[in-house]
């Protein structure tokens, strides 16, 4: 996911807006599921000023008779 920077002019912003809750772990939780999945996670600022969350994860598909199967591991 990128997100580009704001538009320049003017901005509106109510104060409620302005409020920010999270019951998250932000970067750090995205860290650790993605380790936990055995994925890699790229997180930091575009050359634009925006930021980019970047996560690649493994595809493991279950074949007939619930077997895993690792199409990045021919041998498993």
């Amino acid at each position: 996911m990128t997100n580009d920077p704001a538009p320049s002019g003017p901005q509106h912003v109510g104060t409620e807006d302005l409020k920010q809750t999270s019951g998250g772990h932000g970067v750090v939780g995205m860290r650790e599921r993605v380790a936990m999945l055995d994925g890699e996670l790229e997180v930091g600022p575009t050359e634009t000023g925006g930021f980019e969350v970047r996560a690649v994860l493994p595809v493991v598909r279950e074949t007939e008779g619930g077997r895993r199967d690792d199409p990045s591991n021919p041998g498993r």
